[in-house]
């Protein structure tokens, strides 16, 4: 848990004991007249405002943007002065009214809980009367109370797994030096007990089924669209107030986890680890059967071969071949230097040209008699698709 300090306006000597801004709000903006706290990346931003808004975006903002996106913060509160009431968001809504509509979150049960929880331990801000202002109970969503666009704590909740609300602890924005204890002990009790809430939910690791951690896992829980990502590590924090509730885990290249039941109290967190299985483990495991090529039946049985092709199995070649070819000496076959008239070039012409990768050596027929004369380097060898002008045995 982090608490951060936003919009601190820096306190001159002169300038203590007064409630009021300063002239032109001196103080809130930076060097280049940028209010930090209106330049976060906003949820209902599209694609333009984006762009306009990464490139007028402060450094600053860029800093602590980064700082909140690299850690795995999972509670933190942002600390103001000019009022005194918890504020938690959204800080605006789809209808962009001024004040006075309500906006919550899909965790708004845990955000109400959360400002409720440091509320009620301000000695001050339970009453929620402070500051010519009234607060039932001493919270308020922040869109009700009055809208603004690029917040830090909308940008917390929406971009990251942090939940964050918003402190505003005195109605000075400049109290005297020699009230800073007061103020402290009014809020050392509320800030102990805010910090706790840390605590309050469910936590664990997603991992694989080798023990591995999975990073950018999704837990879902069951009613709540808001997801939680896990860490590099595996890790996640998923703040729920007390009750029951169904979780379950998600991964990329993961089959999802079965739905678990689980109980939230507020004594101690309660622990749940995930072990997903791989689709690719399962690939290994049990491959996926692939086509096989069915081989023809070698035999010696005598049959014709027709000059065409059209008696095959669908897999371009004769589905009976026949034995090696008898001893056939000189032209017998060949007359007139045409091979054509050899009944055996079609089979292995035809036979390798559509099967370019086969060469049966082990298990062609071998001949009755050892007197056979074959081609050079064995007819099985015969080149896909090749032509011989001269005669085709010797």
């Amino acid at each position: 848990m982090i608490i951060l300090r936003t919009a601190q306006t820096f306190q001159r000597k002169e300038n203590e004991g007064n409630c009021e801004s300063l002239s032109s709000y001196v103080g809130r903006y930076n060097a280049a007249q940028i209010d930090l706290n209106r330049d976060f990346p906003d949820r209902f931003d599209d694609d333009r405002k984006r762009h306009l808004r990464r490139n007028r975006q402060q450094p600053e903002t860029v800093a602590v943007m980064n700082w909140i996106l690299s850690n795995p913060f999972v509670l933190s509160a942002n600390l103001h002065g000019g009022a005194v009431v918890a504020s938690y968001p959204y800080d605006n809504s789809i209808v962009h009214h001024d004040c006075c509509e309500d906006s919550p979150t899909p965790d708004n049960h845990f955000f109400k809980y959360a400002a409720l929880t440091y509320a009620q331990n301000h000695p001050v801000m339970k009453n929620g009367n402070d500051c010519n202002e009234t607060f039932p109970e001493g919270i308020t969503n922040g869109a009700y109370w009055y809208e603004l666009n690029g917040g830090m704590q909308d940008f917390n909740y929406v971009f990251s797994n942090c939940f964050e609300i918003t402190l505003e602890l005195s109605c000075c924005k400049f109290p005297r030096a020699s009230e800073l204890p007061k103020e402290w002990h009014k809020n050392k009790r509320s800030l102990i007990e805010y910090i706790k809430l840390v605590h309050v939910g469910v936590k664990g690791l997603v991992t694989d089924s080798n023990g591995y951690p999975i990073k950018d896992a999704d837990v879902i829980v069951d009613g709540i669209s808001q997801n939680i990502r896990t860490t590099q590590r595996g890790e996640y924090w998923r703040l729920l107030v007390p009750g029951n509730y169904k979780i379950r885990v998600e991964a990329v290249g993961y089959y999802p986890s079965q739905e678990v039941p689980i109980t939230i109290t507020s004594e101690q967190p309660l622990r749940v680890n995930f072990s997903l299985k791989s689709y690719e483990a399962d690939e290994v495991r049990h491959p996926r059967p692939r086509p096989t090529r069915r081989r023809t039946q070698m035999t010696r049985k005598p049959s014709t071969f027709p000059h065409n092709n059209n008696n095959n199995n669908g897999y371009g070649y004769t589905r009976i071949q026949p034995q090696p070819p008898p001893y056939y000496y000189g032209n017998q076959y060949n007359n007139n230097n045409n091979i054509y008239n050899n009944p055996y070039y079609y089979y292995y012409t035809q036979y390798y040209a559509n099967q370019p990768n086969r060469r049966p050596l082990d298990s062609r027929p071998q001949p009755s008699e050892p007197t056979a004369v074959y081609y050079q380097g064995s007819p099985y060898q015969w080149r896909p698709g090749r032509r011989r002008t001269s005669s085709f045995f010797y």
